[in-house]
């Protein structure tokens, strides 16, 4: 049987746009590759598409984008940039060139393009400068996309080439930063990509104060090293869970903290649960008189917040009626845990 090839840029747009509708999502992101007119086709083709999930990670030498539908965590589309060997390359693999880099992929035995992408770059910056296009990319012809993590684990890219390879991601629910983090990407992250979920961050080598104004996380944030968070941005935030190891916090800070969860109202501070800051020494216990401060009363509130134990701790109470806990009972570690449910 004879297969008929289809001249598709001379299609009229009508016919293009169900054409790319009808094609996986792997075969129209391939597609969007051909040219910049397939691209700005295929983009428009999409503008009704589903609203799609990205996770963007970093391990080691190797980088990854992954792109899933909301509510179905199976990948439609992964790109890999490897270290790529003869082992890794499957007999069958197409293979072409994308910005002078070798891209290969496969067809499925039913004849469907494999969701996945490998790539592999004669030079690092030509490396970082694919990834940084392919990300760009993506963001661009999914128009509803969002990104949902942002993964870097024992990243070998220097701190100026991981700045150029997500400086497109102005947002991500998600972040965290594993292992040490020798060429503190911690700072980049936290200066210019807004986080709204959670950050996670178990570096110990940043020490420079920030004036975070994009931490803007609902979920949890966790820092192994919280050296680099002022009390300014400590007052601004508005979290389920906290964790700082190493803080800088003096008596001050921590005093205004709960002075402005006392006077707080409406979703201002509602999110609290509970958040812990390891001090530096000498800065614990604080006076807590002025808060009207009480000890465990064990017909008012139970001894256990969920796996803490606050029978040491004292009450504080809010004007409605909001009831939170301050734990001082280690040397350096303040504890503040909020009573949602009483």
């Amino acid at each position: 049987m004879e297969i008929m090839e289809i001249p598709i840029y001379l299609l009229p747009y009508f016919a293009w746009r169900k054409l790319v509708r009808m094609m996986p999502t792997p075969e129209a992101f391939s597609l969007s590759l051909a040219s910049r007119k397939a691209a700005r086709l295929v983009k428009i083709s999409l503008l009704s598409s589903k609203p799609m999930l990205m996770d963007v990670e970093f391990v080691g030498a190797d980088s990854y984008v992954k792109l899933y539908e909301e509510n179905n965590p199976d990948p439609v589309i992964i790109w890999k940039i490897l270290q790529l060997n003869q082992r890794v390359i499957k007999k069958g693999m197409k293979q072409c060139e994308v910005r002078g880099n070798q891209v290969m992929s496969w067809n499925k035995s039913s004849g469907q393009l494999e969701p996945i992408f490998y790539a592999s770059s004669p030079s690092r910056s030509m490396e970082e400068k694919l990834f940084n296009f392919i990300l760009a990319h993506m963001i661009d012809i999914f128009p509803k996309v969002t990104v949902n993590k942002l993964g870097i684990t024992c990243c070998c890219h220097s701190k100026y080439s991981l700045s150029n390879m997500i400086s497109t991601i102005q947002s991500a629910v998600h972040v965290s930063i594993d292992k040490y983090d020798f060429r503190n990407y911690t700072k980049y992250v936290l200066e210019n990509i807004k986080i709204t979920g959670s950050f996670e961050c178990s570096s110990p080598t940043y020490n420079g104060g920030l004036l975070v104004d994009k931490l803007a996380c609902t979920d949890k944030v966790s820092a192994d090293n919280g050296t680099w968070m002022r009390s300014e941005t400590l007052l601004s935030l508005n979290c389920s869970m906290m964790y700082f190891g190493k803080t800088k916090f003096g008596k001050k800070a921590l005093i205004d903290f709960i002075r402005s969860w006392i006077t707080s109202d409406g979703d201002e501070k509602k999110n609290i649960q509970k958040w812990t800051f390891d001090c530096p020494l000498g800065v614990i216990p604080i006076s807590l008189e002025e808060f009207s401060g009480a000890n465990w009363d064990p017909a008012v509130r139970p001894q256990f917040w969920k796996d803490v134990d606050c029978s040491t701790g004292i009450d504080i109470r809010r004007a409605d009626g909001l009831l939170a806990t301050v734990n001082q009972s280690f040397a350096n570690r303040f504890e503040f845990v909020v009573w949602h449910d009483l």
